[in-house]
């Protein structure tokens, strides 16, 4: 073994500077800029690739490589539809749990206030069926119930002190009604329609998750009893 450090075979050892010539200083590598990209224009959330991946039709249909690098960062676009119990957990869960400025949320609510159910069912009597002190979130007790199945203005006052106190309004659109959400494989998110409950008007907004909170308890509807609507006298349902 020759002793000397030259290299074997007469394959002549470069350096970084031999490549790009003599300078005095060493070259700078900038990584691609992660900023997050506008929240009003449509992203991928990362995803490569169209519906059809493995397909062989048109290049439309074809696997393509989105212009950035690989697993760029990208503002997660939530929406809810509601803003029940279910939506004022969402909030504050995210908040809680997700990197800060990494994402966005907004509760679409179709009433001109927030508390679902106990907004919208006030007929006398209402009241909830399961003690008190176990219908609240486990994380925010409430040691003031006056009754041990809580009536339903109670209920309702509770969820509007926690939205308060926990600055859940922010992310509420009230009056916006969802009509529809359409999911675009090949974008990789939603498309929503939504109604203005006031004016009629209809308009799109998007996002890569939705979540349905709108319950079960507010889409009253007449029972089907035949001749009910040639009834002269006042209907009422318990609902409204």
């Amino acid at each position: 073994m020759s002793s000397t450090s030259e290299p074997v075979l007469g394959v002549k050892r470069k350096t970084l500077h031999s490549e790009i010539g003599d300078t005095s200083e060493s070259p700078v590598f900038k990584m691609a800029p992660s900023a997050m990209p506008d929240p009003n224009e449509r992203t991928s959330n990362g995803t490569n690739g169209a519906a059809h991946p493995h397909s062989n039709g048109t290049e439309d249909e074809c696997y393509k490589i989105l212009p950035q690098y690989h697993s760029q960062a990208t503002k997660l676009r939530v929406a809810c539809v509601g803003a029940g119990a279910s939506g004022l957990c969402v909030a504050y869960k995210m908040e809680r749990m997700l990197e800060a400025g990494s994402w966005e949320l907004t509760l679409f609510e179709k009433n001109s206030h927030f508390g679902g159910t106990w907004y919208e069912n006030t007929y006398p009597g209402v009241a909830c069926d399961i003690p008190s002190h176990l219908y609240t979130f486990s994380w925010d007790p409430n040691p003031k119930w006056s009754h041990y199945f809580a009536y339903g203005p109670e209920i309702q006052a509770y969820f509007e002190n926690f939205g308060e106190r926990h600055g859940s309004r922010k992310y509420m659109k009230l009056n916006s009604k969802v009509v529809e959400a359409i999911w675009d494989e090949a974008a990789g998110t939603y498309t929503i329609t939504l109604e203005d409950t006031v004016t009629g008007e209809r308009w799109n907004d998007w996002c890569h998750v939705l979540i349905n909170g709108s319950g079960i308890l507010n889409n009253w509807k007449w029972p089907d009893i035949e001749g009910i609507h040639d009834f002269k006298g006042k209907l009422m349902h318990s609902a409204k």
